[in-house]
């Protein structure tokens, strides 16, 4: 058994509650000094927000990653991550992490990747607000066109069009004459650039094949089951009703900067936004950042107060070490709000990481992928 947390209570929890999360970002803000972007040490764009649109910062960021990812050199995490981005929705069926979320409370589903706020909107009710979060500025593209391709489209053929068929110039024509959309929005869906990406890494993308074909039924076990909007009036109905809602929010975030993480919580906090899920996928893996990134979400979320908030992981193995297929665990926070419990669920993470670490997928299990069921109770990872 690992110990290596024994000794380490909460950072945040040991400062006063009275602490808002915006003072902690100007506390924080006061020790950071990030290299700059174009060492590739950081994945920020360059220039001030209020310099240049969102959007138009991400395409940046891809373009100056792209031009060193050849020679990237050591340390070099924008070209790096460029080079090897996730895109397509690897993970087959969302359904399976339903049964340990159903009664998370209302509130923002907070997620890295592409698809996975998307599709946990579709099956939660609850959710009221989707902050898709990724340190790969191509996620955070995906995410913004997606979401503005949702806010545009009038049904959900119009939406499938729009996303598998429609020209650039029906994107640019339609934009331009849509009054719903921001002015951000009708210049990221006029981008050539952003239209390139989009139809040579999605449409075009083999990994996307199974996302985009309607399953035989509805059947949970298929694809996607229960959870692809794409082929589900309903699903699609609710999605595009949070998009032009301006519920849906896309930003560049690496987990393992607490600054970062700090900006994304205390904005909900001044949207008075209660959480009802941070999905943090795999990222507590060591080369995404660690166990580090699941102890900062969980502390910023008790000092929140959302106590019956979810936090939700993925892993390819079960607690007993066994291969699982990509499998759901996660914790409510109610109880690991102690800190004896805090570091209990931190010791039991550790092991499941050195596992995961050492784990390594042999050909013939590659078939088995996503063909278990496996959902670990929220509770059961407070045991020994």
């Amino acid at each position: 058994m690992l110990h290596i947390f024994e000794a380490r209570l909460p950072k945040l929890l040991s400062l006063p509650k009275v602490l808002t999360l915006s003072t902690l970002v100007a506390l924080t803000l006061s020790a950071h000094s990030p290299a700059a972007f174009a060492t590739g040490n950081t994945l920020r764009p360059t220039g001030s927000a209020d310099a240049q649109s969102k959007y138009v910062g991400i395409l940046e960021t891809i373009e100056q990653a792209k031009a060193r990812r050849n020679t990237p050199t050591t340390g070099d995490l924008a070209a790096n991550v460029v080079q090897n981005s996730f895109l397509d929705p690897n993970e087959r069926h969302p359904i399976d992490a339903f049964s340990m979320l159903q009664e998370a409370p209302a509130g923002a589903y907070v997620a890295v990747g592409t698809e996975r706020c998307f599709m946990m909107a579709v099956l939660l009710n609850q959710i009221t607000r989707l902050v898709c979060i990724d340190r790969d500025p191509q996620v955070v593209l995906y995410n913004m066109v997606n979401t503005a391709l949702l806010k545009l489209s009038s049904s959900r053929q119009n939406y499938l069009n729009l996303r598998l068929n429609e020209h650039a110039s029906i994107w640019q024509s339609k934009a331009k004459m849509a009054p719903h959309l921001s002015v951000d929005e009708k210049a990221l869906l006029s981008d050539d650039r952003a239209f390139a990406f989009w139809h040579k890494k999605i449409r075009n993308e083999k990994r996307f094949a199974a996302f985009h074909t309607p399953s035989p039924d509805t059947a949970e076990r298929y694809p996607y089951g229960r959870a692809n909007y794409l082929f589900e009036d309903s699903g699609y109905a609710r999605l595009a009703a949070l998009a032009k809602e301006d519920a849906i929010q896309s930003d560049l975030v690496q987990l393992s900067d607490d600054l970062d993480l700090i900006k994304i919580f205390a904005d909900l906090d001044k949207r008075a936004t209660q959480i009802s899920v941070v999905d943090i996928s795999n990222a507590w893996w060591k080369n995404y950042g660690g166990i580090k990134n699941l102890s900062t979400v969980a502390e910023l979320l008790v000092r929140r107060n959302d106590l019956q908030a979810r936090v939700v992981y993925t892993t390819w193995i079960n607690k007993t070490g066994n291969f699982a297929g990509w499998s759901y665990g996660g914790a409510d926070i109610q109880s690991i709000s102690h800190p004896k419990d805090f570091t209990q669920f931190l010791n039991y993470m550790a092991r499941l990481e050195r596992r995961a670490t050492l784990f390594s997928l042999k050909p013939e299990e590659a078939n088995r992928l996503n063909s278990f069921k496996y959902i670990e109770g929220c509770r059961e990872l407070l045991q020994p």
